[in-house]
């Protein structure tokens, strides 16, 4: 459930469409490069931050691990590579739809809703997967949403 609340946390970026089609209307497409100030603004109040919260030290390791001792994780790694591969599906679509959408005739208004209502659909999915995976165990619905999803 927690990973559930933390995937919902992420909703608020699903308006990124909206604030793009936003930012292209208020400074044209030549100066969009404007809307990322709030970013770049944000970022170095980050870094001055966490500057001062102190470094973090990394090690580095001297030998160099072997494949063979990746046989242990060799299930959750295969499951992760399918994740991974189901999230580049998701990402590739979110890439094409607004081309598809503008060549069907719709303004680029309504190509940022409809990708916007996209994006968040994903938020109440992500919920209710957490809720589920507290009831019939993370494995289940994980795979379920795999075998769901294959079809689309």
């Amino acid at each position: 459930m927690g990973m559930a609340l933390f995937v919902t946390g992420g909703t608020p970026a699903s308006i990124g469409p909206l604030l793009a089609v936003g930012a292209v209307r208020a400074f044209g497409l030549e100066r969009t490069w404007l809307a990322a100030i709030p970013g770049v603004l944000v970022a170095l109040f980050l870094l001055f931050f966490v500057r001062r919260v102190g470094t973090i030290r990394s090690r580095v390791a001297t030998v160099r691990p072997r494949v063979s001792e990746l046989r242990p994780a060799l299930r959750p790694l295969t499951l992760l590579y399918f994740a991974v591969s189901r999230s580049a599906v998701s990402y590739g679509f979110m890439t094409f739809l607004p081309l598809q959408l503008t060549h069907h005739g719709y303004s680029v208004t309504q190509v940022g809703a409809i990708a916007s209502l996209y994006l968040g659909c994903g938020a109440p999915g992500g919920f209710l997967g957490g809720w589920l995976a507290e009831r019939w165990g993370g494995g289940r619905v994980v795979l379920a949403s795999f075998l769901g999803s294959a079809p689309l």
